[in-house]
């Protein structure tokens, strides 16, 4: 958290860089985050820390995308499963 120091309820909290990155995925596409400036700084900030990325990792890189999992609850709750990467799933109330 910036500061270091968690957000109170109901705080808005900006993001500021993550809405920028969004924007360049939403209007330029996949190989403008996985070929452009955003792996060049990651590798840079891996490298500078003692990290091991290249930008062949993100070059390379492909996603998935697999229908996500669910079931009708009574009162008409509907619980899901979006399946994302191993280890990344999670159930969410939809």
């Amino acid at each position: 958290m910036p500061g270091g120091q968690r957000r109170a309820e109901g705080e808005i909290f900006k993001n500021p860089a993550l809405a920028k990155t969004l924007r360049l995925l939403a209007t330029k596409g996949r190989d403008a985050y996985y070929k452009g400036r955003s792996p060049r700084r990651s590798c840079a900030y891996s490298n500078a820390n003692g990290g091991f990325f290249a930008m062949e990792d993100f070059a390379k890189h492909h996603s998935t995308w697999d229908a996500p999992i669910s079931t009708d609850l009574p009162r008409r709750h509907r619980v899901g499963a979006a399946a994302q990467r191993p280890g990344a799933r999670g159930a969410r109330r939809c």
